[in-house]
């Protein structure tokens, strides 16, 4: 610590005397150093003070792993979200295409053994709506012709993602069924 005194000025000595001062001065402990405080009755004290050093910085460690969750969400969430937006959206421009109504209504002919006609599809999240299905049945069968209008069908999620929806309630609003006098035998119901 500086003297107190304001006229006090250090002395003066050359690059010699202070390099015998360092060589004359105890060894120091690890780290520690002599430290001389004077205290206010004029007495003077030393402490031995070591300096504090830290190997483990919480601070720091802490900092440089929410550095790296940050970089990590950013390189790889980003970009998954990203993928998985684009899937969505391709998705859903699938299912609202033509295609996928010509490819439905064949598998729906194919299921039911009728020829199959879905006028009107509308995909939303998880809800399929068509407002005309039209069934042509075949000769001699007793459908004739049956027409249905609006359709609404709640699918599963897992439906997007496979060739095969698992519809969990089916709505129809109305339907008309036209049928044929069967020929041949007939037997009563």
């Amino acid at each position: 610590m500086p003297p107190t005194d304001p006229n006090h000025k250090p002395q003066p000595f050359s690059v010699d005397d202070m390099m015998d001062r360092l060589k004359a001065r105890p060894e120091e402990r690890g780290s520690s150093r002599i430290v001389t405080r004077e205290v206010v009755d004029g007495r003077s004290v030393e402490v031995v003070r070591k300096r504090k050093r830290r190997t483990h910085q919480p601070k720091k460690e802490r900092e440089k792993r929410l550095t790296r969750m940050k970089r990590l969400t950013l390189f790889v969430g980003l970009p998954l979200l990203l993928v998985i937006v684009a899937l969505v959206v391709t998705t859903l421009f699938r299912y609202q295409s033509e295609s996928f109504r010509a490819t439905l209504s064949d598998r729906v002919s194919e299921m039911l053994g009728v020829r199959t006609e879905i006028r009107r599809l509308q995909v939303k999240g998880v809800i399929a709506a068509t407002t005309n299905i039209l069934v042509t049945g075949e000769e001699g069968g007793l459908l004739k012709e049956a027409e249905f209008g609006t359709i609404k069908g709640n699918f599963a999620p897992s439906s997007f993602f496979s060739s095969n929806w698992i519809v969990h309630n089916l709505e129809i609003q109305s339907g008309n069924f036209v049928l044929h006098k069967p020929k041949g035998n007939t037997t009563a119901f």
